[in-house]
């Protein structure tokens, strides 16, 4: 039971990391829109997709180790059946 709490919970923990990173993206898109519209300076934008990027490989880092340790959880929850 604990196991499946466990595992369950590190889905969720997934699913909305990937939301954020989802959400950043679309930040990024919106500030190349603005750029080539005029409204910010290409500065300004290579700025921002440093940033954004930089919170994106962090974001993936974080996905890559709850997704190994729910493979773990759920290979010890195999293991006990």
């Amino acid at each position: 039971m604990v196991q499946n709490r466990k595992i369950r919970k590190l889905t969720a923990q997934i699913k909305k990391l990937e939301k954020k990173i989802e959400k950043y993206e679309e930040k990024l898109e919106r500030a190349k829109e603005l750029m080539e519209q005029g409204k910010i300076t290409k500065a300004q934008y290579q700025k921002a997709k440093m940033e954004y990027s930089e919170r994106i490989r962090g974001l993936r880092g974080a996905i890559h180790r709850k997704e190994k340790a729910r493979l773990y959880a759920e290979r010890e929850l195999k293991e006990k059946r």
